[in-house]
């Protein structure tokens, strides 16, 4: 199987991005596995969409994170907020933008931290 996550930004705002809280695994990017037949960002779009109900389109060319996946940059016509809201997937308690990590996370900082900096986010201490 291999997987997409999605670095999912505002159009113009390079400061906020999206996390998910997943019930046991803690704030993550948003993503899933690719089903048959689709392209990483046709995956990426579907995953936030099902996830967070936002749309976003692709900024740039998937990035293939570690053999087993790819990483892809989404914007989305939206204003960050500073409150959470539920998801409408069953297996993700909350969306939200972030210009900190939230605690806890479900891998690793530096991981985060390096998605960040290929995509022009913040620099994430």
């Amino acid at each position: 199987m291999t997987y997409v996550v999605a670095w999912v930004t505002v159009k113009g705002c390079s400061t906020h991005w999206l996390m998910v809280e997943h019930q046991q695994r803690g704030w993550e990017l948003p993503g899933g596995i690719i089903d048959v037949g689709e392209t990483p960002a046709q995956a990426a779009m579907r995953e936030v969409l099902e996830e967070t109900s936002l749309t976003g389109s692709l900024v740039g060319l998937p990035l293939v994170h570690d053999g087993d996946g790819f990483v892809v940059h989404l914007e989305v016509d939206d204003k960050p907020t500073v409150q959470a809201w539920p998801s409408q997937d069953p297996a993700i308690r909350r969306v939200g933008w972030f210009t900190k990590p939230p605690e806890p996370l479900a891998w690793g900082l530096e991981e985060l931290k390096e998605v960040s900096q290929r995509f022009g986010g913040p620099v994430i201490t």
